[in-house]
């Protein structure tokens, strides 16, 4: 499954599919060994925990 989402969507792939489907230390891990080179990796990584966080949030607190 990582290695699909890697070949299919590469970076952006793993900045989404992080928090959800991966586990967060995976997708750092993984995001650090394909990408060490991308400067916005950290920021990119924080704004998609962080929205995936508040999408979460939003979906329980109307269920």
């Amino acid at each position: 499954m990582v290695y699909k989402i890697m070949k299919k969507w590469g970076l952006p792939g793993i900045i989404i599919t992080t928090p959800v489907l991966l586990s967060i230390p995976l997708g750092a891990f993984l995001a650090n060994k394909y990408y060490r080179k991308h400067t916005l990796l950290i920021p990119y990584m924080m704004a998609s925990i962080i929205g995936w966080g508040l999408v979460i949030s939003v979906i329980i607190k109307w269920f």
